[in-house]
């Protein structure tokens, strides 16, 4: 019993032995062992954000974007007069600008007491709608990504129509921006004043 044991214990010794040489062996000893870099597969290339990436670009970026989406919570707030507890949020676009506009306005909807729901039951339905062709008198002096746009909360469509909607004119970046239904919406027109219809 003892040669068997001592036989045994002397296999394995040496089998491990083995395993310590550097050299590839039938010891499982994985990939770093072997004195190389591990290189793992390529991953997938990121999606172009319209700037470069980094945490203080995308703060700055998403900085830029709140102050438009807290002012469009807070009209939407005085428009629904504290009569409505939760809001469906639709963004109709998958891109750098709306999903962070999407971000920012459920952020905001929530610090102002709403619940955000994943169903239009029992909740207001709210779109979110963005237009850059702005008329000049309210187009400003923006430079780079950085333009004036219509920005508004479509309230309640239906058939592609809104019943009600608050919105305004804000100078934000439009990075990965795309155009998107409008649910009907219209931009304010520039007003002439009386010193130009006399002339």
């Amino acid at each position: 019993m003892r040669v068997i044991l001592s036989l045994s214990l002397i296999c394995f010794s040496s089998v491990a032995l083995l395993g310590c040489s550097g050299k590839p062996s039938p010891m499982a000893r994985g990939y770093s062992s072997y004195d190389k870099v591990y290189k793992s597969a390529p991953g997938v290339k990121p999606k172009d954000v319209g700037y470069e990436y980094s945490n203080q670009n995308n703060v700055t970026a998403l900085k830029d974007m709140r102050y438009a989406a807290k002012d469009l919570v807070k009209k939407l707030d005085q428009k629904l007069s504290f009569s409505v507890d939760e809001v469906y949020l639709k963004i109709s676009k998958n891109s750098a600008f709306y999903n962070s506009f999407d971000h920012l306005l459920r952020d905001e909807l929530t610090q102002r007491g709403y619940l955000l729901s994943n169903t239009p039951v029992n909740a207001v339905s709210v779109d979110f709608i963005a237009m850059d062709n702005v008329p000049k008198c309210y187009a400003g002096n923006s430079k780079g990504a950085y333009k004036t746009v219509y920005l508004a909360l479509a309230i309640n469509s239906q058939k592609g129509k809104a019943q009600d909607n608050v919105g305004g004119f804000y100078e934000v970046p439009l990075y990965d921006f795309y155009k998107a239904k409008t649910m009907g919406i219209k931009m304010p027109e520039c007003e002439v004043s009386d010193m130009e219809e006399e002339g």
